[in-house]
This record gives structure tokens, C-alpha cells and sequence, in this order.
């Protein structure tokens, strides 16, 4: 047996698709409660049908139990598979039975069903063959004038014709089921498809917009910056030497990208040439450090300013530069003066005395 079975399950078969709506149709139109039996005999003889092996199944059971039914539904998902199904009967009066039957079920589908027994003429029995036979070969569009030339001029007999007819069917068995919704799938996938790509293409457009944005930003943003940073740069030497009576201070920037790059403080008091701001003292640092922050005020002047005792480091002298550079700026700039050096007070438009 388990000789046997391994070679069935090797062999090739022909997998039926699986159901479609008009089996659904077909069995929701049986008159009858199913039973839980009959109902897993059908299910498990149609997974059977859709394996692509040789089909091994026998369903034994008494008088009245729906064999029949069961039978029907396996030989309607048969048809809808694009196959002739055969239901074979032991005797003349249940073949009648049977095909009443399947009439009586299947009318309302367009399936040609034929009834062959001992009790027919083997004319009538030819004549339903050939129905048949012309019938199928209606639906596949078949050329009767082009097939009579054809028989004529080959001169083929009917076994050829046989053979040549079981041949063809055997290679379409061969290429599987009928797959009957792959338009559909067909269609569906065109549709996504067009859909995706149409997406790609909005996102190929939108990076496209985005990279020329950011070019443009990016051009401006340079301009802006070199603008800005020699107005800044202008600012700060200018504010620098009022600080300090003289000297020289700038910025320089430390890289090519202007974007990205560093700066880098030069700052040289009067008859100093010091190579780094780290060489300055506390109050000269304080003072460059102070210049800076005045050079963009003067670029961007804000509202408010507060100075919370920036002069402690000072001397008198620079106190009075620093202070009296508050007092032309207070124009667009509003200081407030947080000091213990009466140098600085000197300057002051109002005093405001805070005890403990």
C-alpha cells in the first residue's frame, strides 16, 4: 500500500480550480438540509479534486445518507473546470434515476447532459456523442468548413482523428487548471500597477521640486550669508576700535563651505600683535567679546538689551568707551546697566538704586 500511494502521489493530474460562484449557486440550490456527514464528504471530495495528484477517495454509506448530492456537487465542479464528467451506474433503472436527477439540478446551468444505456439505439447513443462532441466544439470556436477541407484533403480516419483528439487533451491537461478569475487578477494588477506608477511618478516630480527648493535655498542662504557676514564683519571692527581707541579686530572664516565652515576672532588692541584672542587679558576679552555682540546689534538691532555688570573687569577709561558706545546705540536699543563704577552711572540717562 505505501508502494502504491507513493507512486499515485508522484503520478501527474489534472487540479480543478476551486469553487466559484456558480458552485456556490449550484449548491445552495439543493432542496434539502445537508447533514454535518454529508456536508464533510462534499468538502473533502472537492479538496481532493484541487490537488494535482491522481484522486483516491471512496465514500461508502447507507440508502438516503445524499451519496447522490455529493456525487452532483463533485461532477458540477468538474464541468465548471472546463471537463467531461462520466457517472457511471450499476444498472439501467439507476442510470435513469441519476441523469433525471442531474437534469433536474443542473437546469438552471448551461451544461449539456447525456444519458447512454442498453436500452438506447446505438444511433441514439451516437446522435447524443455527437451532440456533445459539436457542442463543445461550439464553444471553443471551432471552423466546421475549415475541418471538413481539412479532413478531405488529409484524408484522416476517424481513429487518427481519436487519437489525435486524445493527444491534444492530454497536453491541455497537462497545463493545469484554469485559473477562470486570472483577467481579473489580470485587470487588478494593471490597475495597482498604473496606480503605483503613478505614485512613482508624483514622488519623482516631488523630489525633482524638492532638489531645485533646496538648490535655491541653498543659493540664497550662501548669498545671505556672505552679505551678512561682511556687514557683521564691518560692525565689529568699527565697534572694536571705538572700544579701544584703535587696534584692528575681523572675522575670518575657516573653510571653504561657507555654509559648514568655521570662524575664527582676530582681535589686536593698540601696539599689540597678539596671534590669538587667548592672549588677551580678562578685560580685553570682555571688551572684544562685548564689540562682537554690538556689531550685530547694530546689523539687527534688538529692543532690549541688558548688561549684567560687563564692565567689572574694566578700567575707568574703557568703562567710559563702553558706556558712551551704549549711549549712541540707545537710539534703536534700549540698555539696561546692571554696575558698581561710577564712570558707568555717569553715562546713564536715568539711575535706579537698588538696597538691601
Amino acid at each position: 500500500l505505501i508502494e502504491l500511494y507513493a507512486r499515485r502521489r508522484q503520478a501527474k493530474g489534472y487540479a480543478f480550480p476551486p469553487d466559484d460562484t456558480w458552485q456556490t449557486e449550484f449548491e445552495e440550490r439543493f432542496a434539502y438540509d445537508e447533514t454535518p456527514d454529508q456536508l464533510e464528504a462534499a468538502a473533502e471530495i472537492k479538496h481532493d479534486m484541487e490537488q494535482p495528484w491522481p484522486m483516491d477517495r471512496l465514500l461508502c454509506g447507507d440508502v438516503g445518507v445524499g451519496k447522490t448530492e455529493v456525487a452532483l456537487r463533485a461532477a458540477f465542479k468538474c464541468v465548471m473546470g472546463g471537463k467531461q464528467c462520466a457517472i457511471l451506474a450499476p444498472t439501467t433503472i439507476l442510470a435513469w434515476q441519476h441523469f433525471n436527477t442531474a437534469i433536474s439540478r443542473m437546469e438552471a446551468f448551461p451544461i449539456r447532459i447525456g444519458l447512454l444505456s442498453r436500452y438506447r439505439s446505438a444511433k441514439e447513443q451516437k446522435e447524443t456523442l455527437r451532440e456533445q462532441f459539436s457542442e463543445r466544439m461550439d464553444e471553443l470556436g471551432a471552423d466546421w468548413t475549415a475541418m471538413a477541407v481539412l479532413a478531405e484533403t488529409r484524408g484522416v480516419k476517424a481513429a487518427t482523428v481519436r487519437n489525435e483528439v486524445s493527444r491534444f487533451m492530454s497536453e491541455i491537461a497537462s497545463l493545469g487548471p484554469v485559473n477562470h478569475a486570472a483577467l481579473e487578477h489580470l485587470q487588478a494588477a494593471e490597475t495597482a500597477y498604473a496606480a503605483t506608477a503613478a505614485q512613482i511618478a508624483d514622488l519623482e516630480k516631488a523630489i525633482l521640486t524638492l532638489e531645485a527648493a533646496i538648490r535655491k535655498i541653498d543659493q540664497e542662504t550662501r548669498a545671505r550669508m556672505r552679505e551678512t557676514f561682511a556687514q557683521v564683519n564691518a560692525n565689529f571692527d568699527d565697534c572694536f576700535q571705538g572700544l579701544f581707541g584703535g587696534g584692528r579686530a575681523a572675522l575670518v572664516m575657516t573653510g571653504d563651505e561657507i555654509l559648514s565652515a568655521g570662524i575664527e576672532v582676530i582681535a589686536q588692541p593698540p601696539g599689540k600683535r597678539n596671534a590669538s584672542v587667548k592672549l588677551l587679558s580678562g578685560g580685553e576679552q570682555a571688551l572684544t567679546a562685548t564689540a562682537l555682540v554690538f556689531a550685530m546689534f547694530r546689523l539687527n538691532p534688538a529692543p532690549f538689551c541688558l548688561l549684567d555688570e560687563v564692565d567689572a573687569p574694566l578700567d575707568e577709561a574703557n568703562q567710559a568707551r563702553l558706556a558712551a558706545l551704549c549711549r549712541r546705540m540707545s537710539s534703536a536699543t534700549q540698555f539696561l546697566i546692571i554696575t558698581h563704577h561710577r564712570v558707568t552711572m555717569e553715562f546713564a540717562s536715568s539711575l535706579i538704586g537698588v538696597t538691601m
